[in-house]
């Protein structure tokens, strides 16, 4: 029977993920009306896409693309990145939902209902985060003194949007009595594909090194990642890839990171299954030793990860024949710390399933199914 909080759940977390889209592509995060040295009929606001000035007696907008050298900052990608993550993850989160709450049949599988509630909030509350973050900047700016008094934004509209949608999801469905899966379990099953994603991120981005270069008369930066290298002049939108060859190709460092950024991918995956098999969310009874076993599966995909990204750091540089560029750490490094780091938490979680007690509510519900019988002799 579906109860009056399902019902709930199910009208309030559209209207959360409405909002969530919205601050998402809209250009409004933060705003400055009347901005010093600008005419006072001038409005600008910027987003994680677009930076739009308006003049608001005319009602017309013109945007264009953020900077290059914000848009490549590691920030703005983690922020990118993570808000569409969310979103994402929310509505296909709510689409589980609906599965377990099963509008065709007579009884709903509050275990999925249970789970799909648990991936709503969570991600609900890493767009908080987000929104959070980005507040904090902004003030952060506005109290800094040293910072000019035209790059003082204000909180934008996408904020607010942002932590009410979230807040609209984070207080979604949450665990039904009669869902029988731990919260370990869930915990390790939903952070893994989080670090999954940020890990194969960083092996295909091409910013694992950075360094200034003069190209001709212009100062440029040039990235190298495992696959690809490439330059971007600084005073122009110019960018020009192309894959790695040559002696960087063939270092081993390089070759090793990629092999083992490759092979914990693989892990991952393989760890994902396991644990999806182990903890069957469809079912009312998990099978604890094989969530275990795919929890400590998960913490090695995890440490190579960072193995790899320790590798390169170390000979990051003195590889190729490039030793003149001072390089330093790029964007790419970072999604694979956090990624690899999300990745051990979440196998750590998992790996609880062996020292989890057994449910009593389910050897019960066991019991209730076995019935005795006279034999007759």
């Amino acid at each position: 029977m579906v109860t009056c909080s399902m019902i709930i759940g199910l009208i309030f977390t559209p209207v959360g993920w409405v909002l969530l889209l919205a601050a998402t592509v809209t250009p409004q995060w933060r705003e400055f009306p009347q901005r010093p040295g600008y005419s006072l009929d001038l409005f600008f606001y910027d987003g994680l896409w677009e930076t739009c000035r308006e003049v608001t007696t005319l009602n017309t907008p013109e945007c264009k693309p953020l900077p290059e050298e914000i848009a490549v900052s590691w920030w703005i990608q983690l922020q990118r990145a993570t808000a569409i993550i969310s979103v994402v993850m929310g509505a296909l989160s709510y689409l589980a939902a609906h599965l377990g709450v099963r509008w065709w049949g007579d009884a709903p599988n509050h275990n999925l209902i249970g789970t799909a509630g648990v991936f709503i909030s969570f991600w609900g509350v890493i767009y908080v985060c987000i929104v959070s973050c980005m507040a904090y900047q902004i003030l952060a700016a506005v109290r800094d003194s040293s910072v000019d008094v035209q790059d003082k934004f204000r909180v934008g509209t996408c904020l607010y949007l942002g932590w009410l949608g979230g807040s609209i999801q984070d207080h979604y469905l949450q665990s039904d009595p009669r869902m029988r899966t731990p919260a370990p379990m869930i915990a390790g099953i939903v952070c893994t594909p989080i670090g999954m994603i940020f890990v194969f991120t960083a092996l295909i981005t091409p910013q694992w090194r950075e360094g200034h270069i003069q190209l001709g008369k212009s100062p440029s930066i040039k990235h190298d990642g495992l696959w690809e290298s490439c330059i971007k002049v600084v005073a122009s939108d110019f960018k020009h890839c192309w894959p790695v060859s040559g002696a960087y190709q063939q270092d081993p460092s390089v070759l090793w990171a990629g092999g083992l950024m490759l092979s914990s991918l693989s892990l991952c995956g393989v760890g994902i299954v396991l644990a999806s098999i182990g903890i069957r969310c469809w079912m009312d009874f998990p099978l604890r030793n094989v969530a275990g076993a795919s929890g400590i599966i998960i913490i090695l995909s995890g440490c190579l990860s960072l193995t790899a990204l320790g590798l390169y750091i170390s000979k990051m540089q003195v590889l190729g024949t490039d030793l003149d560029t001072r390089y330093r750490g790029g964007t790419s490094l970072y999604f694979g710390w956090i990624g690899s780091s999300i990745e051990i938490l979440g196998g750590m979680a998992l790996s609880l399933s062996f020292s989890l007690p057994k449910c009593n509510i389910c050897i019960g519900s066991r019991n209730k199914d076995k019935n005795s019988y006279e034999v007759n002799s």
